[in-house]
């Protein structure tokens, strides 16, 4: 099973970045999106004992993108958050919408990741070391996450303290996006707290 999440995964990094997946580009609802992200790991981090929480406004504006890709870009981000927080941790998932964006926030109180691996998490196949705590996955799946909003013309980055939880922050602009990813990625040097 691990040895065919890798294949698939590789597959999916391999097809981003070189265009060959097609990207509907159309307007969507963010909200029915993180709704319907969110519902995908309710009964995870039941199982998990996690307290699983949603701050979502009432409407957001439409984007223009492909709503399943953000779906599951999303979906990744919070089924990484459930993974990494210990029995009796809480995930949120926050979003709100400025003048020219929609900022999104998944954050939980788990393991966090130490100051001098977060430049590299978004790095194909790069895990955060932890003795006596190892996690199984690829090592693909922020940087899938990161192509998928680099797809949609936005930015990700994250903020944490070893320890004391994680916070991914996305923001993705109202303005169309072009029909496949950045090939150059880009870093987001800033973003409302709070997202």
């Amino acid at each position: 099973n691990r040895l065919q999440d890798l294949v698939d995964d590789l597959l999916e990094i391999s097809r981003l970045e070189s265009g060959r997946i097609p990207f509907d580009c159309e307007e969507m609802d963010p909200l029915e999106v993180l709704i319907k992200a969110a519902s995908d790991h309710e009964m995870a981090a039941r199982r998990a004992e996690i307290q699983f929480v949603t701050d979502l406004p009432d409407s957001l504006p439409p984007l223009r993108g492909d709503s399943g890709k953000l779906r599951s870009a999303i979906s990744n981000l919070i089924s990484n958050a459930i993974k990494f927080t210990p029995a009796g941790g809480t995930v949120t998932v926050l979003a709100c919408a400025t003048s020219d964006s929609i900022h999104i926030q998944v954050r939980d109180t788990g393991m966090g990741v130490p100051e001098k691996d977060q430049e590299r998490i978004f790095q194909k196949f790069f895990r955060v070391n932890r003795p006596g705590s190892e996690i199984k996955g690829t090592g693909l799946g922020l940087a899938i996450v990161k192509a998928v909003i680099d797809s949609l013309g936005g930015k990700i980055r994250v903020e944490s303290s070893e320890g004391l939880g994680s916070s991914f922050f996305v923001t993705i602009p109202f303005s169309t996006p072009q029909s496949g990813p950045d090939p150059t990625g880009g870093h987001s040097s800033g973003d409302p707290d709070g997202a």
